[in-house]
């Protein structure tokens, strides 16, 4: 069978922005691809592309990094329950998202109270996942990460299990942001050297869904593009 080259992104829906992804495909399967990140700049009419190492706070001009990384942690599994087709419950994320942002943004500090509230909402939204029994079909061994590969390629122990296990992870690390802020010295950034890796040997939409699901946008350490 013939093998076509392809590359994903940058700019794709539920995609991480800037993350290119160069595949070989035979038929919808990837055999192979290396991953990177680029900046995307428009320059005298002209985009450019470069190599760039994300910085690890949240978005310009946000006060709290905390609420931030929070909201970006909700906005990352609300892509994977747009890829999955739960309109509803993508909707309660990506509010909450802008809720999180809100408070982000405020000159004055979110208080206890506030950050309580935000934090029961995340953990209200993650309960609601972890009792979708159609939910946990969608995703069940999509992506499959264990604890010897983790070690292996130096992963962050977070991406440990499938991608269900990884989508409700993400709204555990949003709602420990708001908490305490615990998690902030513990998140280690995953290469993009392991990204192709991990989707080799599976069809497009599944890679999609798998790749929604590492959390990556904010930890992604892309300064080098390495073949998978």
């Amino acid at each position: 069978m013939d093998v076509l080259k392809v590359a994903l992104g940058p700019v794709l829906p539920c995609w991480p922005a800037g993350l290119v992804l160069e595949c070989a495909l035979q038929g919808d399967v990837i055999i192979d691809a290396s991953a990177r990140l680029v900046d995307v700049a428009t320059s005298r009419g002209a985009q450019e592309h470069r190599e760039v190492e994300p910085e690890p706070d949240g978005p310009s001009g946000l006060q709290d990094h905390d609420l931030a990384a929070a909201a970006l942690a909700c906005d990352e599994a609300a892509r994977v329950l747009a890829l999955v087709g739960w309109p509803d419950r993508t909707a309660r994320l990506l509010r909450l998202r802008n809720a999180l942002l809100d408070a982000a943004a405020s000159p004055q500090p979110a208080d206890d109270e506030r950050r309580g509230r935000l934090a029961t909402q995340v953990q209200r939204e993650r309960g609601a996942m972890a009792r979708s029994a159609l939910l946990r079909w969608s995703l069940r061994r999509l992506g499959v990460v264990d604890a010897a590969r983790v070690e292996e390629q130096g992963l962050p122990r977070n991406l440990c299990g499938d991608a269900r296990d990884r989508l409700l992870a993400l709204l555990d690390r949003a709602a420990a942001r708001l908490r305490s802020g615990a998690e902030a010295a513990t998140e280690v950034p995953i290469r993009a050297a392991a990204i192709g890796d991990l989707v080799s040997g599976l069809d497009l939409a599944t890679a999609r869904l798998v790749i929604a699901s590492l959390g990556i946008e904010a930890g992604i350490r892309a300064w080098e593009a390495v073949r998978a």
